[in-house]
């Protein structure tokens, strides 16, 4: 089955303004857009929030705060609007700058980047930074695929995504959480542990940078542990030619104090590209690994050596070896060989099938592998999953529930899981309304059983287009009192199009069974059923009949007189039902009317014994345009009528009675004048014998029918 790329169609409108013209990229956050603001004909940028983001109101809340709107500086992506949609059940969508370029992460995979180039980005970059730091906004998550450069110059460069920005103005809170947040690969070692300032986003930039210098991503180990012991290490700045060298040293400095104190000072360095790096002082304390070094033992991107101190006096040496003993077998001894797992404000938990990818949070290392593997067995196939370690999940089973609604998410399609704390929702595409439902229920068990509620459940069942052509194989094969209507008549039927089939049918078992069948059909589609159960005898008579055309006749009826039409069909018991027959004054031609009862009576209102003439140009009173013939009588007409008109009163047995009328070239019945009074068992199959004779001959000119309704 093809994918879609996004949540979004090339040409679908947001309110009216903003026109979607291609899919960008997806980020953690949300699912980019380049769109036509068609109210000015600019080019924008548009976000559409992750379900997760988009009805989290904290989150929303703080994003109206508007973070960053003040902040203005071209390397700072320009954001214009917050905005809500209902279409496709509703989201929010942030309305953004666009930027022709690529990203950095793009650049660097055609290999390293220049040192020109990168303290051109890195001067331009500092600028933008300092400028939010002064509106005390930290960004915490720069890196490579969060740069673009406009129209491909490094001048250009803007930061953009700050979807997990952090205000520092007071009682101010993380847009998406206050632990950890960022990649652990350009992170700072005090972020791992949830803790940032102004410096922490100095040293992503340089890791940024010197990752764009050496033309890689880095390289980590998988622990948590092996992460934040690597992070503490200095830098490995082999290979990076000065000033930029320089400049990344004082930036990656392990401890914040030893880096630039703000973004300011790191502006200036990098305007002026000659900083004195002071490598005296660095040398006493690092090493730099380079090439043909000799070491003999490959290390992890990022690691580097320290430089032995031979000369050290020895009683230091006695002193740190006493220090280090009384540590070891100190309670704080678990804190220095184990840094604690940081603590995050929302415990989350996001996986794709589409993408087949995880993020959010674990809480141990045998967790995370329990709910990669998990989430593999489901997707089919092997994942990307960036799922850090956090401690304090919301609950003692809240793994075995993530891992029982991914088990649970399997049978599906394109599903989604997000678990924010201990409230969760799933979303997907089921092949059957059994599947969905089997789906549904192993869900809730799931999350009822370890402590997680349902906030959101939208499990769709495929619908896949349908040809009209087995709607109106379906519907014929139902049709025994008269054609059934169906919608739509011809072409495919579309997942967004109704069903529909207007008509009568023999009873209303008959009709439930037709019912069923189109829901099977429609699978999900809107669905219009409307069916009348009309008795035998009714639908004796309309299965003959031709399909009712108004336009040429019109069938009227009164109640009593003539007085005014009724609107609808109904009439009470003993109601006189009046009915005259109307047509073009011009039109010629036979007609032959007649009423069929919910007794089995035909009673032949035109022709019959007594009134035999029934030429249309003959008969009738001629008014303007309109010529009328009156089949039945009024009230006050029937004492002392003659026996060639009669009225029809509403008596027992009651029930829905059919009127017919037919036009046609020729007589129906050649040669023959019917009783004014019939069973239809009699007049039932000559009726159909001569139609059939009439259709062969195209001699049918027109036909309508109506329906005597008992309102009881």
């Amino acid at each position: 089955m093809a994918m879609r790329q996004g949540a979004l169609d090339i040409g679908d409108v947001l309110n009216e303004n903003y026109k979607i013209e291609a899919f960008i990229a997806e980020g953690a956050t949300g699912e980019i857009y380049r769109a036509n603001q068609t109210a000015t004909g600019s080019t924008v940028a548009i976000k559409v929030l992750k379900d997760i983001y988009s009805r989290n109101q904290a989150h929303i809340d703080l994003m109206r705060r508007e973070l960053i709107r003040d902040v203005k500086d071209p390397a700072i992506v320009r954001y214009i609007d917050l905005m809500w949609t209902e279409f496709r059940g509703g989201f929010y969508y942030l309305v953004m700058e666009y930027i022709p370029g690529p990203s950095l992460a793009q650049v660097m995979r055609d290999g390293p980047v220049d040192t020109d180039t990168l303290i051109t980005i890195g001067r331009v970059l500092s600028s933008g930074l300092e400028a939010a730091h002064a509106a005390q906004i930290l960004h915490r998550d720069i890196s490579p695929d969060n740069i673009l450069l406009r129209d491909r110059r490094p001048d250009g460069a803007t930061l953009i995504d700050f979807g997990v920005a952090k205000d520092l103005k007071p009682d101010a809170r993380t847009v998406v959480n206050g632990g950890f947040a960022g990649k652990y690969e350009y992170a700072a070692p005090e972020q791992i542990d949830g803790k940032a300032d102004a410096r922490s986003d100095i040293y992503a930039l340089g890791a940024t940078l010197l990752a764009a210098a050496k033309g890689e991503t880095p390289r980590l180990p998988h622990g948590i542990k092996d992460i934040y012991d690597l992070k503490v290490e200095p830098v490995d700045l082999s290979g990076v030619a000065q000033p930029l060298r320089g400049l990344l040293a004082r930036m990656l400095a392990p401890r914040p104090e030893d880096r630039f104190p703000d973004a300011a000072s790191m502006s200036r360095a990098f305007d002026e590209a000659d900083i004195d790096s002071d490598e005296d002082v660095l040398e006493d304390v690092v090493t730099f690994d380079s090439p043909g070094s000799g070491s003999g033992k490959e290390r992890p991107y990022g690691a580097t050596k320290r430089r032995r101190a031979w000369g050290r006096p020895v009683a230091f040496l006695g002193l740190a070896a006493a220090l280090c003993a009384a540590l070891w077998f100190s309670p704080a001894r678990q804190f220095i060989l184990e840094p604690r797992l940081p603590l995050v404000d929302k415990y989350m938990f996001i996986a794709e099938d589409a993408s087949r990818t995880l993020s959010g949070n674990a809480p141990s290392e045998e967790a995370r592998t329990r709910l990669i593997e998990t989430a593999e067995r489901a997707f089919g196939g092997p994942s990307t999953a960036a799922l850090s370690l956090a401690r304090e999940a919301p609950g003692e089973s809240w793994v075995d529930g993530v891992a029982g609604l991914i088990d649970a998410a399997a049978p599906l399609e394109d599903w989604q899981i997000e678990v924010i704390d201990d409230s969760a929702s799933l979303k997907g595409e089921a092949a059957t309304t059994e599947i969905k439902t089997a789906v549904e229920r192993a869900a809730r068990n799931a999350a009822s059983s370890h402590g997680l509620t349902i906030e959101g459940m939208r499990i769709k069942v495929r619908i896949d287009p349908v040809d009209a052509r087995e709607l109106a194989a379906m519907a014929a094969a139902y049709a025994d009192c008269g054609a059934l209507s169906v919608t739509p008549g011809a072409g495919m039927i579309g997942p967004e199009d109704g069903v529909g089939v207007v008509g009568d049918i023999s009873s209303a078992d008959r009709a439930s069974e037709l019912r069923t069948e189109l829901e099977k059909l429609a699978v999900g589609r809107p669905l219009s059923v409307q069916l009348r159960a009309r008795n035998e005898y009714v639908c004796q008579a309309k299965s003959i009949l031709p399909r009712s055309e108004p336009g040429s006749l019109a069938l009227v009826f009164y109640s009593e007189t003539r007085a005014a039409p009724k609107a609808d069909d109904g009439f009470a018991a003993n109601d006189l039902v009046v009915i005259d027959l109307e047509t073009p004054a011009a039109l010629d031609g036979y007609v032959h009317a007649f009423l069929v009862g919910n007794d089995g009576h035909n009673i032949n209102l035109l022709p019959h014994t007594y009134r035999p003439s029934n030429r249309l140009s003959e008969i009738g009173d001629v008014m303007g345009d309109r010529r009328t013939i009156r089949l039945t009588l009024e009230r006050s007409e029937i004492e002392g009528s003659d026996s060639s008109r009669f009225g029809i009163e509403m008596g027992e047995p009651y029930g829905d009675w059919l009127v017919a009328a037919l036009l046609t070239k020729e007589p129906l019945f050649a040669g023959l004048t019917r009783l004014s009074s019939e069973h239809i068992d009699a007049f039932a199959p000559e009726l159909a014998s001569q139609l059939n004779r009439m259709r062969r001959q195209d001699g049918v000119i027109a036909s309508v029918q109506r329906m005597v309704e008992f309102a009881d």
